[in-house]
């Protein structure tokens, strides 16, 4: 349960932290030279998608407080929101990392 836990929580960040990536990856795919004629011209956007989902998996120092408190209250099977919120705030490398991603 731990694990799937753990999961969830990682997918959320990835979902706030690496949405310029996706982004750029999906106007990429758009393009009829990334979808049709040579996809692999998309090939940096997708590993960086990637590379970000592993990022974020990264519990920092800083952020460990309110990250335990998310895993706790998600063991305990209640609502999370608010403690998810607070994770969610904690400064995370992944943010700055591929901020060149953003437009």
């Amino acid at each position: 349960m731990l694990r799937r836990n753990a999961a969830l929580v990682a997918s959320v960040a990835a979902n706030k932290h690496c949405v310029a990536v996706k982004d750029a990856l999906a106007a990429c795919r758009a393009q009829p030279l990334g979808r049709y004629v040579e996809p692999e011209v998309c090939r940096n956007h997708a590993e960086a998608l990637i590379q970000c989902h592993h990022d974020v998996r990264i519990v920092f120092p800083a952020c460990k407080t309110s990250y335990d408190s998310v895993i706790s209250c998600l063991k305990a099977g209640n609502y999370c929101a608010t403690q998810m919120d607070g994770y969610l705030e904690c400064a995370h490398p992944a943010a700055s990392k591929y901020q060149k991603y953003a437009s």
